[in-house]
């Protein structure tokens, strides 16, 4: 999987049409403050569409994170 410095990881769907690609913060349930951790989510299409894969990808800006949080995590379906 291509990454880019600063943005999240470039990912492909299966069909095209798919919108609204965002990076959701994940709930910690492990109690390890030193990982956050993001899921890429996006809009699937209303109707299925056929077609080649389509690259998505989004950024997700963070102007501080807590001093403990060591690790950046992005997870995906």
């Amino acid at each position: 999987m291509p990454r880019r410095r600063g943005r999240g990881p470039l990912r492909r769907t299966a069909t095209p049409g798919w919108s609204d690609p965002k990076l959701t913060l994940e709930e910690d349930t492990s109690g390890d403050t030193s990982i956050r951790t993001y899921r890429f989510v996006a809009t699937s299409p209303q109707t299925p569409q056929m077609g080649a894969e389509q690259p998505v990808e989004t950024e997700l800006r963070i102007d501080a994170l807590p001093q403990e949080v060591k690790t950046i995590r992005i997870v995906s379906a």
